[in-house]
């Protein structure tokens, strides 16, 4: 998303109680700030061949970033474990160690991708961090410029980071992904600030392990939720034509090419603090999750969306869907970014 008008203020039409609750309705909580100690788990730029982290730099956990394309697909799958192929989870137990019951027979397999699109530089961001069974997803949209939505994403990467790893395993899920956008929010505003940016940016955050999947988002990078293939709900986007659509003034489809499309009321970046929508189910065999910025929904069908779940492969269906929303975009098309997880329920045979 580039250089597109952010209102810096909420504009909350009247929704309506029945409409919100036939969406994911929000589940807010007090904010809290991260101010978590920084470490590296390896550069966030560079080739596609740099990117698999498949060692153990911080106790377990391993790292899968979608960087920037030049004129191509940047596209990743991570197990976290050094064997290259879907996550496991060889510990039988959840994130904080604890025994996970039979609900630990659950696996998660992962992909994340950016694409440049048909633009000159690139402000989408997609990331999968690895520990154990838990995993983090991240998808984040720059708005501002190429200087200041690049800088926006890639610092909501980096705060993404720290913060996974210094998660403490008892704590909520919930509070994870609130101290990464509060915290990527904050530290978008200082660095801006100090480079003299306008600096803004979508995100769409999930936490998933054997136990739960707790999501949370800011702007209109969605994420997707599906059972056994089938599409259940989507996110609500904080943009004016979500509210009206909710209103009934518009449908889905024409939210896709109305000319105000862009224009946003939430944002990580700037005077106010976003308001953040958050929600979370407990994990079962079957559950998929699509987070996409719009430079990919806006051009793809939700038949397109579950085809990614009915493939086998699922790096290659995400690699699909990417192509798909690349050719309905047309030469001129918007940066994309998208990640992925499955649930699956690993073979028990020799």
């Amino acid at each position: 998303m580039i250089g597109v008008p952010f209102l810096g203020s909420p504009i909350l039409a009247a929704m309506g109680d029945k409409a919100r609750h036939a969406k994911l309705r929000s589940q807010r909580e007090p904010p809290r700030y991260f101010a978590g100690r920084a470490r590296e788990l390896g550069a966030l730029n560079g080739r596609l061949d740099d990117l698999c982290e498949t060692g153990d730099p911080t106790g377990g956990m391993a790292l899968v970033v979608g960087v920037p394309g030049v004129g191509k697909t940047q596209l990743v799958r991570t197990d976290g474990f050094g064997n290259g192929c879907a996550t496991r989870d060889r510990t039988g137990r959840g994130p904080s160690g604890r025994a996970g019951g039979d609900v630990s027979m659950f696996n998660y397999e992962t992909a994340c991708v950016t694409d440049i699109g048909g633009r000159e530089e690139q402000q989408d961001r997609a990331a999968v961090f690895a520990a154990r069974d838990a995993r983090l997803l991240v998808v984040a949209d720059g708005v501002g410029g190429h200087t200041g939505g690049e800088l926006a994403s890639q610092t909501v990467i980096e705060v993404a980071n720290e913060a996974f790893v210094d998660f403490e395993r008892d704590e909520p899920p919930a509070r994870l992904l609130e101290r990464i956008a509060f915290g990527a929010h904050e530290r978008i505003n200082i660095l801006g600030g100090t480079r003299g940016l306008n600096a803004h940016t979508t995100c769409v955050l999930l936490y998933v392990d054997a136990h739960a999947a707790a999501w949370a988002h800011v702007g209109d990078s969605r994420l997707y939720r599906f059972e056994g293939g089938g599409f259940v709900e989507r996110t609500l986007d904080h943009s004016i034509v979500e509210l009206m659509h909710l209103q009934g003034r518009i449908t889905e489809e024409e939210m896709k090419t109305h000319p105000d499309k862009n224009r946003l009321y939430e944002a990580l970046g700037g005077g106010q603090r976003p308001q953040v929508e958050a929600g979370g189910k407990q994990s079962g065999a079957g559950d998929g999750f699509l987070l996409l910025s719009d430079g990919v929904w806006e051009n793809v069908a939700n038949a397109d969306l579950e085809a990614v779940f009915q493939a086998d492969d699922l790096i290659a269906a995400l690699a699909r869907l990417i192509q798909q929303a690349k050719a309905q975009g047309g030469p001129g098309c918007d940066n994309m970014a998208a990640a992925v997880a499955r649930a699956t329920i690993p073979s028990t045979s020799a």
